[in-house]
């Protein structure tokens, strides 16, 4: 079937599932294996030389596990300062809802994402425990009105939440990316969160990963469309309403967490509402 908008077909995201067997290899979701069939199941549970699969991979493995951990840790700061619900904009294979299944108790998750994706997430999340709280909303965020379909789902602006907006603002145009931060900041209430990535192509290393990565996920059929330098950042989100809390980037991260070398143009940001 030929691809839509963004590559995705009749089976959705193809990145998706390829960063989902990622997070298992770099053991950062348990989950991974359950979502991706037998075969996937049996290549994780195989002993893996880390290092050397990060070099294979051009440093995407590590860099997949820091993005993880360091939207992790504001997923866990927001729920523990009592935001009432988690929204996963572009869920794709996103296994939160499950890895903080304790932690979120019986608090809603938004699960957005393109029609095309969001249905091969619930083809594959079938064998998985259901959480009838959770909520399915089938947004193109190119497209269509995200305010308005998270509204008409039930999200009351003003009330404490958690965004997550991991992987998708590179294969977005720029005026895309600032409407669906605008969105956010005013769905936001205060003590609202937002955690998400954007690639930027400032200093050699990060072009060459730029340039390389972009072919690879050509190949795809899901082109990178946007990026933004770090010095950037503080005023795209300022210009939605929204306030840069911290700025990191995957080399930092991984580097914290011994996880190996990672892509420092992979930029990554917790912003809150202003």
């Amino acid at each position: 079937m030929k691809p839509g908008l963004l590559g995705r077909s009749s089976r959705g995201s193809r990145t998706a599932e390829v960063v989902c067997f990622l997070r298992g290899l770099a053991g950062v979701d348990p989950f991974a294996g359950e979502l991706l069939g037998p075969v996937a199941r049996l290549a994780l549970a195989r002993p893996r030389a880390l290092p050397l699969l990060n070099l294979a991979s051009g440093a995407l493995l590590a860099s997949i596990a820091a993005r993880t951990r360091f939207i992790d840790d504001v997923v866990t700061a927001g729920l523990d300062a009592g935001a009432v619900r988690l929204v996963l904009l572009g869920a794709g294979l996103d296994a939160r809802p499950w890895r903080f299944a304790a932690r979120l108790g019986q608090r809603p998750v938004y699960l957005v994402d393109h029609p095309a994706s969001a249905e091969n997430r619930a083809r594959r999340s079938r064998t998985l425990p259901t959480r009838p709280q959770d909520l399915r909303i089938d947004v193109d965020f190119a497209r269509d009105d995200l305010r308005a379909r998270l509204r008409t789902a039930g999200l009351t602006p003003g009330s404490p939440s958690v965004f997550v907006w991991e992987g998708v603002s590179m294969y977005l145009t720029e005026a895309a990316v600032r409407q669906t931060l605008a969105d956010i900041a005013a769905l936001a209430g205060p003590g609202s969160l937002l955690a998400f990535d954007l690639w930027s192509d400032a200093g050699l290393i990060s072009r060459l990963s730029h340039v390389l990565g972009g072919l690879g996920l050509d190949v795809l059929g899901e082109p990178l469309r946007f990026w933004c330098d770090a010095d950037d950042v503080a005023p795209l989100l300022a210009d939605a309403g929204l306030a840069l809390d911290t700025l990191s980037n995957t080399a930092a991260v991984a580097r914290g967490a011994g996880l190996g070398f990672g892509h420092p143009g992979m930029l990554l940001v917790r912003a809150s509402r202003i």
